[in-house]
């Protein structure tokens, strides 16, 4: 049996192995220490079934899953593109920059999760669970911020707050959305943070490294510099 030295050390292979996120990571952390001895497995088989009922993975799936997600992927990558916040690097040219500038190299994972079909949420109809043609696949591309290069800059001069509603700000919202017999609409705007423009000078040059599973045509050798404001930088809210 493991000692508990044994135990943590597993246990943080464990996170890196998956790329946990900073915020997964200390939730994983918090329950570990909790958890008694020799019980260590099943809590970290627990914690990623829960996280697994969120997400989908990003490689491995069933054929006619896959596809779905193989073409989630383009799509985002395409949306990426064309909003000129990434530049795929040649694989020579990242052999290099993995030898001169490694500390200017990010991780990156895709976000895949699975949402109804527009058409059967307008009908009011229920998306059943096991028939996947119910559901689109929708594959989101961030940077592992905890992992950022220039966090401590950014911390250091406020640029990690996150513009959001106050509890206050939203019951007066609401309020006089009731006086006035205001009609609330909401809606969603493709790719954000990429509206943000291009990445400060003082910030690059910046690079990721491709997500586990890779994007489908790109050499799993090459490099992704990144050019705008991406999900998973920490001050990507703010740049909003």
């Amino acid at each position: 049996m493991d000692t508990p030295a044994e135990y943590v050390e597993h246990a943080i292979a464990y996170v890196e192995s998956a790329k946990c996120s900073a915020d997964e990571s200390s939730s994983l952390w918090n329950e570990f220490r909790n958890t008694q001895d020799g019980a260590v497995e099943v809590f970290i088989n627990q914690y990623y079934n829960k996280r697994a009922q969120k997400q989908i993975p990003a490689s491995r799936n069933d054929p006619f899953l896959q596809a779905k997600v193989d073409q989630a992927k383009v799509s985002e990558w395409q949306t990426l593109i064309d909003k000129q916040a990434v530049r795929v690097i040649s694989a020579k040219e990242s052999a290099w920059i993995r030898k001169h500038q490694a500390s200017r190299i990010m991780g990156s994972r895709f976000v895949i999760v699975k949402k109804p079909e527009e058409e059967l949420v307008e009908n009011g109809k229920a998306a059943d669970p096991n028939n996947l043609s119910h559901w689109r696949i929708k594959a989101r591309w961030c940077l592992q911020g905890h992992l950022d290069p220039d966090l401590s800059k950014k911390a250091s001069s406020g640029q990690l707050q996150s513009p959001t509603l106050s509890q206050m700000g939203r019951t007066v919202l609401f309020q006089l959305m009731a006086t006035f017999r205001w009609r609330l609409q909401l809606d969603d705007v493709k790719g954000a943070f990429l509206e943000a423009g291009p990445l400060p000078k003082c910030y690059r040059p910046l690079y990721a490294r491709l997500a586990a599973g890779g994007i489908p045509g790109i050499d799993e050798d090459c490099l992704i510099e990144v050019l705008g404001n991406v999900y998973g930088q920490n001050d990507a809210p703010a740049a909003w």
